[in-house]
């Protein structure tokens, strides 16, 4: 006699909302552990962290937003400094690079001397 396992249920509406909820869940908690590393990068340079700058970490749901105050947390030297833009007074303009090179057309290699 064979075992046959079933779970009741399989297929229905119920499995893939839990499958997703639990998918949600795990963004949603990746999310916040950043916006908490982001905090600790922080108060281990020993820079204070006020309450304020802590809540809008955590609202923030945005994973490329925290991603850039994390760059950021190594040298920022006050907590507030994560959130501003970066300046570009008093500095150079990026340089326009340069267009990709064409290949020599055979009327302009040197010419060599046949004797």
């Amino acid at each position: 006699m064979s075992v046959v396992t079933y779970f009741p249920g399989r297929g229905i509406y119920r499995e893939p909302a839990y499958l997703e909820g639990k998918e949600v869940g795990k963004e949603e908690g990746a999310i916040e552990a950043k916006a908490a590393v982001v905090v600790r990068v922080l108060e281990l340079r020993g820079i204070e962290v006020s309450q304020d700058v802590r809540e809008r970490m955590a609202g923030c749901a945005d994973p490329v937003l925290l991603d850039r105050w994390l760059e950021r947390a190594p040298t920022a030297t006050r907590a507030e400094a994560l959130f501003e833009q970066p300046s570009t007074v008093g500095q150079a303009p990026a340089p326009i690079p340069a267009p990709a090179s064409e290949p020599a057309a055979a009327d302009s290699l040197p010419q060599t001397r046949q004797d």
